[in-house]
């Protein structure tokens, strides 16, 4: 019995030892014949690995850069120091010109700066001028000037003599505007430091607008007085635009306060840029006015904002004309009122029209309303016109050749 299982036995180990020299030899193969795409692959799966060790994930990066995704590359050079980040940059920057090089150096870059801000900046100026490498210095600005703007004045300032005027001002500009978010104050401060020949109006209009966007309106106002003699005096608009932006009927009831034309162009450019978000807000600031206040006397912004409240909110729009008494304000707002609602709804419209305070008010209206309904629903204008209504003969004959004409 031993003697015949001797040769089956045999057998059996032959055939496993071929099987496993067999695997053997295709891992081997494979290994030798691993493409460039799955090395690539292979690397990504390194790369998305938490536990992958720093020396893989720089290995991945250092010897196949173009093959990681800028995710990638962003986690390694957070994890890195400036020698390695350097060897990495340069190693980028000797890529083929292409999308992919400039996407990959971007993404090197702005983890980089990050870390160290300055040491990323002056990689930059490995590479050759351009627009690619100003866009990446001056996103590097902005970006130092948001974590730490008082090392970013001292490499700004450093760069005197070193770039252009232009540049130099660029970098001047970037750093307010950033560092005025922050510490308004502070940019504030510095831009008065400027000298007066790179003195720029923007700087300090930027420095006072976040200083009244930030509630600092008091300081802000302060600043705008204080303009040293020779400097082109800072507008008041820069503070009521930016208080407006959080605040806008308190940044009207300010503008409002004072008394030369400012005044007048405040209060305007509030309402142009602000008023459609709280239209009726802007209206019942109009009413507070007095009388003979000449802001109420223009009254195109009150219009304006009145034809904003009733495309909103017809129904509030309505309900502010119903509780007021006949008054030239009133016909201001019903005039915009009905102008409005006419779009959509002329039959209701004419009748509004008929509300006004004297009669050449209501003729007005219903000319608006009728000319709106021709080009929005014929048919029913020429109906209105059919039926007894309140115009004259001869307007509803001109009305009548207006249909006619749109007819053909």
């Amino acid at each position: 019995m031993k003697k015949a299982l001797r040769p089956a036995l045999a057998l059996s180990l032959a055939i496993i030892l071929f099987g496993a020299g067999f695997l053997c030899a295709r891992l081997a193969a494979a290994s030798a014949s691993e493409t460039p795409r799955a090395k690539q692959r292979l690397g990504r799966r390194e790369m998305a690995s938490p536990q992958a060790p720093k020396k893989d994930l720089l290995r991945a990066l250092r010897d196949n850069p173009s093959g990681v995704v800028s995710g990638d590359i962003y986690v390694a050079v957070w994890a890195m120091d400036d020698t390695e980040r350097s060897a990495l940059f340069a190693r980028i920057a000797g890529m083929p010109p292409g999308p992919r090089k400039g996407a990959l150096l971007e993404s090197v870059v702005r983890a980089w700066q990050e870390r160290s801000p300055q040491a990323a900046l002056e990689s930059l100026g490995r590479l050759p001028p351009g627009y690619a490498r100003q866009r990446m210095l001056d996103e590097g600005v902005r970006q130092w000037a948001r974590k730490d703007p008082e090392s970013a004045v001292l490499w700004v300032e450093g760069q005197a003599g070193a770039v252009s005027r232009g540049i130099l001002d660029r970098y001047r500009v970037a750093l307010v505007y950033e560092w005025a978010h922050g510490d308004p104050a502070a940019a504030l401060a510095y831009a008065r430091e400027l000298p007066p020949l790179d003195y720029h109006p923007s700087r300090m209009n930027q420095a006072i607008h976040a200083l009244a966007k930030s509630g600092n309106a008091a300081l802000a106002a302060e600043a705008a007085q204080g303009t040293q003699e020779g400097e082109e005096q800072i507008p008041m608009g820069v503070i009521a635009l930016g208080w407006a932006s959080f605040d806008m009927p308190a940044a009207l009831q300010w503008a409002a306060a004072f008394e030369d034309e400012r005044r007048k162009n405040m209060a305007h450019n509030i309402i142009m840029n602000y008023g459609a978000d709280d239209p009726r807000a802007v209206v019942e600031w109009f009413e507070r006015l007095p009388p003979d206040d000449p802001l109420r006397a223009d009254r195109g912004d009150f219009r304006n904002m009145f034809s904003a409240w009733a495309h909103f909110d017809a129904e509030a729009a309505a309900a502010w004309i119903g509780a007021r008494p006949p008054s030239p304000e009133r016909d201001q707002a019903l005039g915009a009122f009905v102008g409005t609602l006419s779009e959509s709804d002329p039959t209701a419209a004419m009748a509004w029209a008929q509300q006004g305070a004297s009669e050449k008010t209501r003729a007005d209206m219903r000319r608006v309303v009728m000319k709106n309904w021709i080009h929005t629903d014929a048919e029913g204008a020429r109906a209105h016109l059919d039926a007894p209504n309140a115009f004259t003969p001869d307007e509803a004959a001109r009305f009548r050749k207006e249909l006619d004409k749109s007819a053909q």
